[in-house]
C-alpha cells in the first residue's frame, strides 16, 4: 500500500480479542467475474445478488473527522449498503470517514466468522470475533484512504477492497475451481446439443431444450461449489406418452478444482415437466461444511411412467457426495420458505399427497398432477427436519381453511387441496370417501367412477405421518 495518513492504520479492531496470528492472506483469484459460476451470493430464498458488488455511495465521502482516529462508536451512522455484505450477515455503516463492518456470528449460509486479516504484508494483524462470535472490523473509508485483506468465515472467504470510499467484498476463488465449473457447463451444453442432432426421428426438440433447466452452473458453496450436471438427455415416445429423460449428477467442485459426484437420479417427465429452482446452500448440521438444497418441481410425468423420489439436501463429507440424511426423498418436489426469522432455510414436501393423471383421468378437463398443500418441515438445530414443529403447524392452517365441501366442482385441482387438508386436519377416512362417491358423477363427468375419482379417493385413505 500507499502509505498515507489513511493507510497507516489498517484495521482496527472494535472486539474483545486482540492481535494473535499472523498470516498472509489467501493470493487466490477473486471471484469477480468469476467463469461459469453462478452469479448468486451464499444466501437463503435464492435471491440474486452479485459476488462482487460496491457499495451504493454516489462519491468518496469526506473525512470530517480524525483520520487517525476512528469513533468512539458508530451510533447515527450512515447505513452502506452492500449486497454481499448483507448476504454475509455483516453490517456497514460510515461515520467520519470511517467504516465500521459488524458481521454477526452466522452467516446467510449458517458459517461463523473466524477472522479478519487486513494488509498484505506477512505481519498483517488478524482481528478475531468478539465473546459473542461477531466479528467487527473498521478502517479508513474516505477519498485517499484504501485498505484491502481478507474476511474469513467457517464455510467460506471473502476478498475485503475499500478504495476512495468503496467497499467491495469479492468472493476467494481459485483458478482450478474457475476451470472446473466451465467444464461443467461447457459438458451439459453438449449433451443437449447432441440430443437434438440425433438421427432418432424422436430426438429432443429445440423447443423442449429449451424448456430445460440450467445444468452445470456452479453454485458458490463456502470452500468450493456446488453444481448439478448432465450425464444423459433422451427423448421418446409422442403426444401423451412423450417423455424427456436426463440424467443428473450432483456435483462438489473442490477449491483444487476435484470433482465428487453423487446420483441425484433419472428424472423422466413430459416436455417442460421438471423444473429446478436456483440452488441454495446451508449448513444444516453445523459442521462447518454447507449442504447444497435442490429446489424442484415435478409437474407432469408421461403417460405410463412412474413418479420417483428425489434428494433434496446433499451433503459433502471427505470427498464424498452424498444425500442428506435429516430430509428424506421427497416425490412431486421439494421448495424452500422460513417459517420464523433463524435464517435456516425450511423446506416443504407434497408427499404423500401426489399424484400423476393423463389426459383421460374422466374429467372434463385433466390436470397432469394432483397436490395436497405444500406441507413445510421445520430445520431443527441439529439438522433434523419436523412437520409437527408448532411453525409448521401454523403454517399448515393457514393453507387449510375449514369448508363445508371438499369437492370444488369443475377444479380438480382444488379438491384434491380440500381432501389433502381435511386428512391433515385429522377429518375421518370413511366421511371424506362417502362425500367423493355420492358426487362421483360431477368429479367425472356424469359417470360414476374414473381415475381422477380413484386419485382423490387415494388422498382421503392416506395414513399422515410425520416422515
Amino acid at each position: 500500500m500507499k502509505p498515507s495518513i489513511g493507510s497507516a492504520i489498517a484495521i482496527i479492531a472494535i472486539v474483545s480479542s486482540g492481535c494473535s496470528k499472523k498470516e498472509t492472506p489467501s493470493t487466490s483469484a477473486s471471484a469477480s467475474a468469476p467463469l461459469s459460476i453462478s452469479s448468486a451470493a451464499p444466501i437463503i430464498e435464492a435471491k440474486p445478488v452479485a459476488i462482487s458488488a460496491p457499495s451504493t455511495a454516489s462519491a468518496a465521502p469526506a473525512n470530517d473527522g480524525d483520520a487517525t482516529k476512528p469513533p468512539e462508536n458508530f451510533s447515527g451512522a450512515d447505513a452502506v449498503a452492500n449486497p454481499v455484505a448483507t448476504g454475509l450477515s455483516c453490517e456497514a455503516k460510515s461515520k467520519d470517514g470511517w467504516l465500521q463492518l459488524l458481521c454477526r456470528k452466522k452467516n446467510g449460509a449458517g458459517g461463523h466468522p473466524k477472522r479478519a486479516v487486513m494488509g498484505t504484508e506477512a505481519d498483517a494483524p488478524e482481528t478475531l470475533p468478539d465473546g459473542q462470535g461477531e466479528l467487527t472490523v473498521v478502517v479508513p473509508y474516505h477519498s485517499g484512504a484504501e485498505t484491502t485483506g481478507v474476511i474469513e468465515w467457517t464455510d467460506t472467504k471473502y476478498n475485503l477492497n475499500v478504495k476512495d470510499g468503496e467497499l467491495k467484498l469479492d468472493w476467494v476463488v481459485t483458478l482450478e475451481m474457475r476451470r472446473a465449473c466451465a467444464e461443467l457447463d461447457k459438458a451439459s451444453k453438449e449433451l443437449v446439443t447432441k440430443a437434438q442432432k440425433s438421427d432418432s426421428p424422436e430426438k429432443l426438440t429445440a423447443m423442449e431444450a429449451s424448456k430445460l433447466p440450467h445444468f452445470g452452473t456452479c453454485q458458490p458453496a463456502g470452500h468450493g461449489s456446488w453444481a448439478l450436471a448432465l450425464r444423459s438427455v433422451d427423448a421418446a415416445g409422442a403426444d401423451a406418452a412423450r417423455a424427456v429423460s436426463l440424467g443428473i449428477d450432483v456435483v462438489r467442485v473442490g477449491e483444487d478444482g476435484v470433482l465428487s459426484k453423487a446420483d441425484f437420479g433419472t428424472v423422466t417427465t413430459r416436455p417442460g415437466g421438471f423444473e429446478i429452482r436456483p440452488l441454495q446452500i446451508y449448513d444444516y448440521d453445523d459442521d462447518g461444511q454447507v449442504e447444497l438444497i435442490v429446489p424442484h418441481d415435478v409437474k407432469a410425468i408421461a403417460a405410463g411412467a412412474t413418479a420417483s423420489a428425489f434428494s433434496a439436501v446433499w451433503s459433502a463429507v471427505s470427498g464424498q457426495v452424498t444425500a442428506f440424511a435429516g430430509f428424506a426423498p421427497a416425490k412431486g418436489g421439494v421448495q424452500t420458505t422460513h417459517l420464523e426469522y433463524d435464517m435456516r432455510p425450511d423446506l416443504s414436501r407434497y408427499e404423500p399427497f401426489v399424484a400423476y393423471l393423463g389426459d383421460d383421468c374422466g374429467a372434463a378437463s385433466c390436470p397432469p398432477r394432483l397436490v395436497g398443500p405444500a406441507r413445510f418441515a421445520r430445520s431443527l438445530a441439529k439438522g433434523e427436519f419436523s412437520l409437527t414443529d408448532p411453525q409448521a403447524m401454523a403454517s399448515l392452517k393457514r393453507a387449510c381453511p375449514k369448508v363445508a365441501s371438499v369437492v370444488a366442482e369443475g377444479n380438480p385441482t382444488r379438491t384434491a387441496q380440500l381432501v389433502a387438508c381435511a386428512r391433515l386436519q385429522g377429518e375421518e377416512k370413511d366421511k371424506l370417501v362417502t362425500e367423493l362417491k355420492a358426487k362421483g358423477a360431477k368429479i367425472c363427468k356424469g359417470t360414476d367412477t374414473c381415475l381422477l375419482l380413484d386419485a382423490l379417493l387415494q388422498f382421503a385413505n392416506t395414513d399422515v405421518a410425520n416422515p
